[in-house]
């Protein structure tokens, strides 16, 4: 997506199907410091000079692991660190013959073999999981942690375990209300034309129309400290606030 199209909304249409995590993604490619670092260990890679060193700083500081692509994007080549997230199920190997066969978790892709996180497509929805080591597919259990992350890694598992029998996995619990991704959408466009250079007045005519821009006493206008705010928000999430999204529907800082 070009981000110069921020007065588009119709760009932005398909950022209104993602979940918390996915919006989280979306705020962190923001960050021009986190494209440096990335930019830099992807130059490294290509060149044979993989550094796994500079590989965990980049995933401690960013919460991102480097990796050779990112199917949850189709863009970039690394993923969020999503182990902790609410709607991840961790698997874990079982001893041999404990596991149903009939439930058999589906291999990676040959290209993801050596990342921990996948994603598996079944019955219409798309599932996270993270593997603690390797496992064969009909050997795989899944590990729940008495944490306070508890009764969402279950309602996880429970999902990835209705979809491996072949029946509908219900609903998504990092799915985010119509209201908070309509939101999400608009901070992101504000943005995206903060970035660009555009004035927070233009960004208001963009976003709300020509017609809602007053014509004179807009510095004290309710619509410029409601920009104001779309923007300050869109740069609290690139700059951090995004590690919250994947705790979604946990609002407690961790």
């Amino acid at each position: 997506m070009d981000r110069t199209d921020w007065e588009s909304a119709g760009a932005y249409d398909h950022l209104r199907a993602l979940d918390a995590p996915g919006f989280a993604w979306e705020f962190l490619t923001r960050n021009q410091k986190f494209q440096r670092d990335y930019n830099g260990l992807q130059r490294a890679a290509e060149h044979g000079k993989r550094d796994r060193g500079a590989e965990d700083c980049f995933a401690l500081r960013w919460g991102v692991r480097f990796r050779r692509r990112c199917p949850e994007t189709r863009a970039g080549r690394c993923a969020l660190d999503t182990a902790g997230a609410a709607e991840l199920a961790t698997l874990m190997s079982l001893p041999p013959g404990l596991a149903d066969p009939k439930l058999a978790v589906p291999p990676p892709r040959p290209e993801d073999k050596t990342d921990r996180d996948h994603i598996i497509k079944t019955a219409g929805a798309v599932l996270r999981v993270h593997t603690l080591d390797e496992l064969a597919g009909d050997e795989a259990g899944v590990l729940l942690p008495l944490d306070r992350l508890f009764e969402f890694r279950v309602t996880a598992a429970v999902r990835l375990w209705r979809g491996l029998s072949g029946r509908k996995p219900g609903p998504n619990p990092a799915a985010l209300p119509t209201t908070r991704r309509d939101r999400f959408v608009l901070v992101l466009r504000a943005l995206d034309a903060r970035m660009t250079g555009v004035t927070y007045r233009d960004v208001a005519a963009g976003l709300f129309g020509p017609q809602a821009v007053p014509d004179r006493a807009w510095k004290t206008h309710d619509l410029r400290d409601r920009v104001i705010r779309l923007v300050r928000f869109g740069v609290s999430m690139r700059e951090g606030g995004y590690r919250q999204l994947l705790l979604y529907p946990i609002r407690r800082k961790p």
